[in-house]
Order: C-alpha cells, then structure tokens, then sequence
C-alpha cells in the first residue's frame, strides 16, 4: 500500500482522489486509512461478501472501518455496486483498495 500511494502522489502531485475501501478481518489497516486520507477528496467504505456458503463473513464491517477515519469525507455504503456508482457520479478519480475481494467483486458486478 506505501508503495501504490507513493506511486499515486508522484504520477499525480497535486489531485486529491474519492477512494472506495473494504478490508478483510484481522487486516492491519490503521496505517492504510492514514495514508490515504491524506491523498483523498472523499473516502467511500464498503464491504465485499464471498459467494461461498461455507465461508463467514471476512470484511471488516464498515462501520468499524468508518470510526477510524478522520476527515468529514466519508460515506458507509455496503454494497459495492451502489458505492461506485455513488463515486462514479462526482468528480476526482476513483481508486479501489484495501482488499482484492473489494477488487473481483466489483470486476463480478460489472
């Protein structure tokens, strides 16, 4: 993640960005949300669901994940779908991360 956003700030100094956030459990994201925050017009925290049965629940909830961030831009939104289609309606560019379940889910979705 250091290395994605020191990528980011360097091929676009001067942008700000909306990002769209999900975290698989037990995941070390304090960090992440930190970083980002400083790069962000707006942070969108969702969640991913596997399609497996069998398999619990492994997004962190977003509300959790919504605590931690300090900045009035942020908006819990559950569904993936309805998130980028949220962010896809305002301006900065958006960046997916956190999670590639946040990833195959919204590439499934499309």
């Amino acid at each position: 993640m250091n290395a994605f956003l020191h990528s980011l700030k360097r091929k676009y100094p001067n942008e700000k960005f909306n990002f769209l956030v999900a975290f698989k459990k037990g995941k070390e994201y304090m960090f992440m949300l930190k970083e980002i925050s400083k790069l962000a017009n707006e942070i969108v925290i969702t969640e991913f669901f596997t399609k497996k049965k069998d398999t619990p629940k492994i997004a962190e909830e977003a509300s959790t994940i919504s605590k931690l961030i300090i900045t009035k831009k942020k908006k819990v939104i559950i569904s993936p779908k309805k998130a980028l289609d949220y962010l896809s309606k305002r301006k900065n560019k958006i960046v997916i991360t956190g999670s590639l379940y946040l990833v195959g889910e919204i590439y499934e979705s499309e």
